[in-house]
């Protein structure tokens, strides 16, 4: 298995949780000692440890809570979550209800900026990395005042944020997490933290995708998973010629998927095994050296190959034209009808509920090397946000950020999540080791699912604060049989097929651009990246042919002329050597 190496934020490591002990109650004694000069974001308090409530008895504080409304939560005032936090904190809550998508309220909220209008103590879960108050948009409104700099809070207040990060992050992968979550929340040229952090880690979700191929089809055919590009080829003309579905009709669809979308995109499936290729971060590093796949004669390999599929029809065409829900309806025939998908990539949850297509499907495993460069599984980093923003017009910053920092608590998390324990979870201890949903220890046991999946008046529905769903994973039974246990028993094997391939030895996941660099960058990305896949689909459906040289040289140009080489790689390569 080849050795997974990130860089931190610019070369982020690949975390993956482990097994570790019992939900810490005291403080983090072990985020202290972890704390050292390499990693200089934080600096644990020496007096606050945490104490409850955050205000003195007889005092009454407010604070004004801005927030997307969802349709899940019935009434945020008389709310199970709400009054357990008034009651912890001493704080009292007002809400101010933003409606619409991300994209509409950070618009409300820029338009409020620009009006001078004032704004709640504490913006909650507005915005991201591509919608709702974008990170270049955050970054100046903290430069212009509108949001404070966090830095001195998060040196000296974060106690339930360690203590929670150092839960779901233990031993060695504590350290570099707190770099990688501040640096993603701070300002590249002024050093400010702009934005409170949140992060998002579950192993089944980092993988590139979900691979799936017909068991049932190979079995009637006599056949095994295929381990080379040879076996895939082989397997999908006995898909395409022996009627594995048996109902006489030349109706199989050997393999599918959606090129558009990262999750569904099966083409990555076959490219990697001849180069490291992710779509979503596009670099790798080798010796030092920043490059993309898409100039290698490796990537020109994976193509041609791709093109034979699509020549003789084991890939479908569909897999540039199909939309979400017709892909879903291929994999889940109706009315008695047959399966006619053989391979195909996307989520698990893609399976409905009631139907076979869940217990005829198997995890596919990934390809073995077609080159010296081939045979990997890509794997995202840990995601990391900074979501949600204290105001200029925050009377009490400090107490704003404890009762952020009291959120991001462990029994916080699985409240905001998952409801009110003893009637919608409880804690689960078993010394057995009985496994969660990805196949590490269960450490809970839902009693009913509804305060997630249903309007109700229990949750905030989002997971605003450090969260890790790796780390409370649900006690699942994956040989009940049930669609829940099945489905799960299976992405437990994906994930496991991701690890066994490997990844290429360093990955450049995340750009820590200077404004100039993300100038020059932002104005050759988007463009760059539609002709990447659009010249993928052109050379995979014979619109060019990636046997030609000259087609080939001509698509080299391009992307030469587009900036590829410069600006897009010269500053991936300056973000590497800075670090």
């Amino acid at each position: 298995m080849k050795r997974i190496t990130a860089l931190l934020l610019a070369l982020v490591l690949a975390l993956g949780l482990a097994a570790c002990g019992e939900t810490a109650t005291a403080g983090p004694d072990a985020a202290e000692t972890a704390a050292n000069a390499q990693y200089g974001f934080y600096s644990h308090p020496s007096d606050y440890r945490g104490e409850l409530p955050l205000v003195a008895e007889g005092e009454e504080k407010t604070l004004r809570i801005g927030l997307i409304t969802s349709a899940n939560v019935t009434d945020y005032y008389d709310n199970a979550y709400t009054k357990w936090l008034e009651a912890q904190t001493g704080v009292k809550i007002e809400f101010v209800q933003f409606s619409g998508s991300k994209s509409d309220v950070g618009t409300q909220v820029s338009l409020m900026i620009a009006a001078n209008e004032e704004l709640p103590d504490i913006l909650l879960g507005i915005g991201s990395g591509s919608s709702g108050i974008t990170k270049a948009a955050a970054k100046e409104y903290c430069r212009d005042g509108y949001f404070l700099d966090l830095r001195e809070y998060m040196d000296s207040e974060a106690y339930y944020m360690h203590q929670a990060a150092e839960l779901y992050f233990p031993g060695e992968k504590y350290a570099p997490f707190i770099d990688l979550m501040m640096s993603g929340a701070s300002d590249p040229m002024t050093g400010a933290v702009y934005g409170y952090p949140n992060c998002y880690s579950s192993e089944a979700d980092e993988l590139h995708g979900h691979l799936w191929i017909n068991g049932k089809w190979l079995e009637k055919l006599g056949m095994e998973q295929p381990k080379t590009v040879e076996d895939l080829y082989n397997v999908l003309v006995a898909f395409r010629d022996q009627d594995p579905n048996g109902n006489g009709i030349r109706d199989e669809i050997p393999m599918t998927g959606r090129a558009s979308s990262s999750q569904y995109n099966v083409l990555q499936y076959v490219i990697n095994a001849y180069v490291f290729c992710y779509d979503k971060y596009k670099y790798i590093v080798n010796d030092g050296v920043v490059s993309s796949p898409y100039d290698t004669e490796e990537y020109r390999e994976a193509l041609k190959f791709l093109k034979k599929l699509v020549d003789e029809q084991l890939l479908t065409p569909l897999t540039w034209t199909q939309s979400l829900s017709e892909l879903t309806s291929l994999i889940n025939p109706t009315d008695g009808n047959p399966e006619t998908v053989g391979i195909f990539m996307a989520p698990g949850e893609r399976f409905e509920v009631g139907g076979d297509s869940v217990y005829d499907y198997e995890a596919l495993r990934l390809l073995e090397p077609a080159t010296e460069k081939g045979g990997h599984g890509p794997l995202s980093c840990t995601m990391t946000y900074a979501y949600t923003f204290i105001t200029r017009d925050c009377d009490d910053p400090l107490l704003a950020f404890r009762v952020l920092d009291f959120m991001s608590s462990p029994e916080s998390y699985l409240r905001l999540r998952w409801g009110v324990p003893g009637e919608d979870w409880e804690y689960y201890d078993d010394p057995t080791g009985a496994a969660g949903m990805l196949g590490g220890p269960a450490r809970i046991k839902v009693l009913d699912p509804n305060a997630l999946n249903v309007a109700n008046n229990k949750t905030w529905s989002h997971d605003y604060v450090l969260t890790s769903e790796q780390y409370w994973q649900q006690l699942v039974d994956t040989t009940d049989g049930s669609y829940t246990g099945t489905l799960y028993g299976k992405l437990q094997q994906q994930v496991k097929n991701y690890h066994e391939m490997g990844m290429n030895q360093e990955v450049l996941y995340l750009l820590k651009n200077t404004d100039e660099e993300d100038e020059a960058w932002n104005e050759v990305n988007g463009e760059l990246s539609e002709f990447i896949m659009t010249a993928r689909s052109n050379f995979c459906n014979g619109i060019w042919d990636p046997n030609s040289d000259s087609d080939w040289e001509s698509y080299l140009h391009s992307l030469e002329t587009l900036g590829y080489y410069d600006p897009w790689l010269r500053i991936a390569q300056a973000n590497y050597d800075r670090r």
